[in-house]
């Protein structure tokens, strides 16, 4: 269902036997509920508008074990820490948010902290966690 110009995500809030979906390439500004999906395993969310993370807990399963989230708005790197309870989670991909412009121009590093906050990562934006950053 990418490059449908969604804004709202209804057709997927209970799908008990999906396990992969792609919702890039679309007008989606805040994170679908898709909790009672508890197979999903990967949610490709790139390339739409979303602009927090806030809900994540109460939209996302965590049956997640990789999340897409490049090229969206989201505005604070700290709201990786709403994806905790994302137990599954080993793979994320947060690259060209907003929240990179201020961390570039303040020499700062998200991946030690997105590590530390979603404990079982092995993959953040393409590249290998580091022990270093765990």
């Amino acid at each position: 269902v990418s490059h449908n110009n969604l804004t709202i995500i209804s057709h997927f809030r209970h799908n008990p036997k999906l396990q992969e979906l792609n919702l890039s390439n679309n007008s989606i500004t805040a994170l679908p509920q898709l909790k009672s999906n508890t197979k999903l395993k990967k949610l490709n969310l790139g390339d739409n508008s979303i602009f927090s993370l806030k809900a994540a807990q109460q939209c996302l399963p965590p049956s997640l074990s990789i999340l897409l989230l490049i090229n969206n708005n989201i505005k604070q790197f700290t709201d990786i820490k709403y994806l905790s309870e994302l137990v599954d989670l080993h793979t994320l991909d947060v690259r060209n948010n907003q929240f990179h412009e201020y961390l570039f121009s303040n020499s700062m590093d998200y991946r030690p902290f997105a590590a530390f906050i979603c404990g079982n990562l092995t993959i953040l934006d393409t590249e290998n966690v580091t022990y270093e950053e765990k």
